[in-house]
C-alpha cells in the first residue's frame, strides 16, 4: 500500500496526514512507529493506519486548532471534506473540542448505497458522480437487492456481510438464484453480471477498496443469432395496426390503452434516424444545411459525453444523416412550416419526454403482436436502419451509428442473412 500524500500546492490548505497507530502527524518523510527512532515513511509497516488530518486554526485563539481525522484516503475527498469542516466550524463559532474519527463503514449494503448515491448524485462530489438514465439507476437498484436476497436464502445475513468476505461461492451463490430460481434469460443474465462488475470497480476505483473483483472472471453469455431485420411488409403491418380499436392491452394484470394519434410518426421517425430513444428529444432548429441541398441533424453524443463530463449535453457531437426517406417523413411532420423553431419534430403533448421512449417501446410490442409480426421488437428498427446504411456505407457506417468498433456492428446490429442474400447478383470478375 502507497503512503499517504498531501500534493505541494496544497501544503498550506491544513490538510495533513496523520498515523493513527503511533498517534503522530506525519512530515511527508518519517513516521514514529517506535517514537524513539523515527522510521523512513517508505518502510513503515502501518500505511494501512494513516489518514487525512484536517486541521484548522481557530482565529484569534492563541494557536489554537480544531481537528479531524477522516477516513478516506482519497484527497480530492478530503478537500471537500475540509471545505465542509471549515463551514461547519465557523456556523459553530468554532466551539468544536471533540476530534472525530469518521469510521467507513465496509459492509457491502455501505458500499451498494454508496454506489447508488453516485449514480444519482446523492451526497457525493461533483466530480465523481455518474450520470446514468433512470432506467440504468432502477436496474442497478435492482440487481444489488436480488445479491442481497440471493446472500439471504443462502443463510448468510447481509447486514453484516463485509465486501472483502464475498468470493467465488457467493458468486456462485448469485448464479444459481439468477438462473434457477428466477429463471432469468440470458440477456437479464448478462446484464446482472455486468453490474455487479461494474459495482465492484467502482468500489476499487473510487472507493479505494484494496481488494479483488469477484465478478471479473465470470463469463458472459451470448446466445447464437442472426440479427433479424423488419422487411417492408411486415413494418407497415404494424403501422397499419396502430388504431384506437387495437389499443387495449394488459400489463402486470392492468389494462391499458397503448394507443396515440402521433405513436405511427413515432415508430417511423425511429426507423428513419437509427437512434435508440434520442429520436424523441429532436428538434426542428437541429438540422444543419450543408452543401448541395445536404442536411443533417447535429445531437449530442450521449455515450461519450456521460463518460466524458457526466452530462448529457456537452461539446461532443454526433451526426444523423437526412436521407431520402427521412426528408420524406420529415416534409410530412411539418419541414417547411416548422424548420429553425424549437419544437421537438415528434409532438407528443400532455406526455413526460422521461419515460417516453419506454412507452413508445412497449406499445410497439403491443401492435406488432397485433399485427402478428413475432421475434421482432424496437431494437430490431436500429438493426434494420444500421444493415441497411451498411450495405450503402460499408465501414463508413459507423461515421454515424456512434460505434468505434466494428466487431459490435457486426455482433450486435448487422443482419448476416441479409448482407448474404444480396450478393445473389455478385459476380467475383464481372
Amino acid at each position: 500500500m502507497e503512503s499517504l500524500k498531501v500534493p505541494a500546492k496544497f501544503n498550506r490548505c491544513g490538510i495533513k496526514v496523520k498515523c493513527l497507530k503511533c498517534k503522530w502527524q506525519l512530515n511527508g518523510k518519517t513516521c514514529h512507529q517506535d517514537k524513539d527512532k523515527p522510521t523512513s515513511l517508505s518502510k513503515c509497516q502501518h500505511k494501512d493506519q494513516h489518514r487525512y488530518n484536517l486541521v484548522v486554526s481557530v482565529p484569534n485563539g492563541n494557536n489554537t486548532r480544531r481537528m479531524k481525522v477522516l477516513d478516506t484516503r482519497n484527497f480530492d475527498t478530503a478537500l471537500v471534506e475540509m471545505n465542509k469542516f471549515r463551514e461547519e466550524l465557523n456556523m459553530q463559532g468554532y466551539h468544536k473540542t471533540e476530534e472525530k474519527v469518521e469510521v467507513m463503514k465496509t459492509t457491502f449494503l455501505s458500499y451498494g448505497a454508496d454506489y447508488l448515491n453516485s449514480l444519482s448524485g446523492v451526497n457525493t462530489p461533483l466530480h465523481l458522480v455518474r450520470k446514468v438514465t433512470p432506467k440504468h439507476l432502477n436496474e442497478t437498484t435492482t440487481v444489488l437487492k436480488r445479491f442481497g436476497i440471493a446472500m439471504e436464502k443462502a443463510g448468510y445475513s447481509v447486514e453484516l456481510m463485509n465486501l472483502k468476505d464475498i468470493n467465488d461461492r457467493h458468486v456462485e451463490l448469485f448464479y444459481k438464484y439468477i438462473n434457477f430460481e428466477l429463471k432469468l434469460s440470458n440477456v437479464s443474465y448478462n446484464k446482472y453480471f455486468t453490474i455487479m462488475k461494474a459495482f465492484y470497480n467502482w468500489c476499487i476505483r473510487v472507493r479505494e477498496y484494496d481488494g479483488k473483483n469477484p465478478f471479473a472472471k465470470a463469463k458472459l453469455v451470448f446466445d447464437k443469432h442472426d440479427n433479424k431485420i423488419f422487411t417492408r411488409s411486415e413494418f407497415e403491418r404494424i403501422l397499419a395496426a396502430t388504431t384506437p380499436e387495437n389499443g387495449l392491452g394488459s400489463r402486470s394484470g392492468e389494462t391499458r390503452n397503448y394507443y396515440r394519434p402521433w405513436l405511427v410518426d413515432a415508430f417511423r421517425l425511429c426507423l428513419e434516424t437509427g437512434e435508440r430513444g434520442n429520436y424523441i428529444n429532436l428538434k426542428w432548429n437541429s438540422l444543419v444545411s450543408l452543401e448541395n441541398g445536404v442536411e443533417i441533424f447535429g445531437v449530442s453524443n450521449l455515450k461519450v459525453n456521460r463518460i466524458k463530463t457526466g452530462e448529457d449535453n456537452g461539446k461532443y457531437i454526433r451526426y444523423i444523416p437526412v436521407t431520402k426517406s427521412l426528408k420524406k417523413l420529415l416534409v410530412e411532420l411539418g419541414y417547411y412550416r416548422k424548420k429553425g423553431t424549437d419544437t421537438y419534430i415528434l409532438e407528443a403533448e400532455g406526455e413526460s419526454r422521461k419515460y417516453l421512449t419506454e412507452f413508445i417501446s412497449r406499445a410497439f410490442s403491443h401492435y406488432a403482436m397485433k399485427a402478428n409480426v413475432t421475434g421482432l421488437t424496437i431494437k430490431n428498427l436500429r438493426k434494420t436502419y444500421i444493415t441497411k446504411l451498411t450495405m450503402a456505407m460499408g465501414s463508413m457506417a459507423k461515421t454515424y451509428t456512434g460505434h468505434s468498433d466494428e466487431k459490435v456492428l457486426q455482433n450486435h446490429y448487422l443482419s448476416q442473412s441479409y448482407l448474404t442474400s444480396n450478393l445473389k447478383d455478385f459476380d467475383v470478375l464481372g
